[in-house]
């Protein structure tokens, strides 16, 4: 199934992820940044709530359905671990 943004708070502005499909969301995510022309450190401020540097689990949570991405907390948890690479529970801007 498709899943559109409603909202248009995000930099990304409306974004379409299918959640099964040959992609994995995380990937579509790339994708969308890339096809806007956004700069991932002004989506990664977006997303930064308190403004330490890192996006946390529960950060990353409130910004998906921004995005259009409404799923379960599992499905989303899975998502941030991929973006997650070191395993430290944040996602730095390096990352």
């Amino acid at each position: 199934p498709k899943v559109s943004s409603k909202k248009t708070g995000s930099i990304l502005g409306n974004v379409d992820l299918e959640e099964e499909g040959d992609k994995t969301v995380a990937e579509q995510l790339r994708e969308a940044i890339a096809k806007n022309a956004v700069r991932i450190v002004d989506l990664f401020r977006e997303w930064d709530v308190d403004g330490d540097g890192e996006v946390t689990r529960k950060e990353f949570r409130k910004a998906m359905p921004i995005l259009g991405f409404e799923v379960s907390k599992k499905e989303m948890d899975a998502l941030f671990d991929e973006f997650d690479r070191d395993g430290s529970g944040c996602i730095g801007y390096k990352e």
